[in-house]
């Protein structure tokens, strides 16, 4: 957030993206927090429903950076106009194959599928039988899945960022810009370390 933007009123599409994307860069800071602590507190569910919702600002931010001109296509409650472009329209474009997968899943928790009840099941070692959690219950499985959705969440946030303000890392002060590449790197190498695993 140290990166200085126009005051000055959105005339262009692309001055229309980006006045947009300040608020989704900074609304979704606060997902994050948020996700991050429901998953520390056993909320996995809550976690995983965040998660899709910071995923869908993800998919949208790097549409919007691509088609700066179809910013009119979102829904505004001051003009009254509704949505006429689908998250599916925009995940294709920026990812490919990629909403089947995911949608799926990530659909189970947000609209309480049978799917969402995996996070209040508990097999025992020994016997085989399933048994339902009747409160908050830490699962170092579950935990693990929020987090890494996090992490990778995180990492595509950050090249988002590159691309939606292609002129930040001239900008910002090189202390602030170390930090960003060290960040980055990071998360990088996180996200390879599970690809390698999974091979």
């Amino acid at each position: 957030q140290t990166y200085p933007t126009s005051r000055s009123a959105p005339v262009t599409p692309t001055e229309r993206f980006r006045s947009g994307a300040v608020l989704w860069f900074f609304s979704s800071i606060f997902s994050f927090s948020s996700s991050v602590a429901l998953a520390e507190r056993g909320y996995y569910t809550e976690s995983t429903i965040l998660n899709r919702s910071i995923t869908e600002l993800l998919v949208q931010i790097r549409y919007f950076s691509l088609f700066p001109q179809e910013m009119a296509k979102l829904p505004s409650l001051s003009a009254n106009n509704k949505r006429q472009i689908q998250i599916r329209t925009m995940c294709e474009k920026v990812a490919p194959g990629f909403y089947g997968m995911w949608y799926k899943f990530s659909s189970e928790f947000a609209h309480a599928g049978m799917g969402a009840h995996i996070f209040k099941i508990t097999r025992d070692d020994h016997t085989g039988v399933a048994l339902g959690d009747p409160g908050v219950v830490f699962k170092q499985d579950w935990c693990s899945c929020c987090f890494n959705e996090v992490m990778m969440l995180l990492l595509g946030f950050i090249r988002a960022f590159g691309i939606a303000f292609p002129d930040a890392r001239t900008v910002i002060n090189s202390s602030a810009l170390a930090e960003w590449k060290r960040v980055e790197t990071l998360l990088d190498d996180f996200t390879d370390s599970h690809m390698t695993l999974i091979r």
